[in-house]
């Protein structure tokens, strides 16, 4: 659920949403696309701060301070679910009251490409799920 920014595990009520968490991120089959900027901009961390996208930033393997950028890989119920906090969850707004976060390693081997996303949960007391 969300309230506030704040999710929690309890029925619907005073407007929250409910949710399980395996219902939240897209299944790993799932294609998503990646966007590809210039190489200075994809070496600034807050390069989505001030524009008018929502994407996921992906840490890059093997090379600090570089980033990938993809399309959420969120359900449409997760995005009902966090709302107005998508900045937040994402990294790219700086929200204290928003600890859940959803964060990504993009890795490029000898066998493929690969978008490890990790979505962590923080209760409405701030315990981590």
């Amino acid at each position: 659920m969300v309230w506030k920014g704040l999710f929690i595990l309890k029925a619907s009520y005073d407007g929250r949403i409910s949710f399980k968490p395996s219902e939240l991120l897209l299944p790993e089959t799932t294609e998503i696309i990646q966007f590809r900027f210039g190489a200075d901009d994809e070496k600034d961390k807050n390069f989505l701060a001030n524009r008018p996208l929502m994407l996921l930033r992906a840490d890059v393997k093997g090379m600090p301070n570089n980033y990938a950028y993809f399309t959420l890989p969120l359900t449409p119920h997760a995005l009902n679910v966090f709302g107005n906090n998508l900045s937040a969850l994402t990294g790219i707004a700086d929200a204290s009251e928003v600890k859940s976060r959803l964060s990504a390693e993009y890795e490029v081997d000898n066998m493929g490409e690969y978008l490890n996303v990790r979505l962590r949960l923080h209760s409405q007391t701030g315990n981590e799920m």
